[in-house]
């Protein structure tokens, strides 16, 4: 269940840093709905409203993740799956 679970965040991590990595390019329509939907995610979980940053960038009524918001969503949760898989 572990593995399974950090392979799609490992997915999860590499789509959305193809915005980043290939910006203007067919692949990165992907990534960039993902961020979109996790920065909204991130803005709204936050309970103070949209605030622009360095882990969310857009306007008030769309929030993206910037590069920084996808390592501190991605990295945290890999270390976490990673030990819990390594434990096993």
């Amino acid at each position: 269940m572990a593995v399974v679970a950090l392979v799609t965040v490992g997915v999860g991590l590499i789509a959305s840093l193809l915005p980043f990595l290939l910006p203007g390019t067919f692949f990165s329509v992907f990534g960039a709905a993902l961020n979109n939907r996790l920065g909204e995610l991130l803005a709204s979980g936050l309970g103070v409203g949209f605030v622009p940053g360095p882990l969310v960038a857009g306007t008030s009524d769309s929030a993206s993740l910037t590069l920084g918001g996808v390592f501190v969503v991605y990295v945290p949760l890999l270390l976490v799956l990673t030990i819990f898989y390594r434990r096993r």
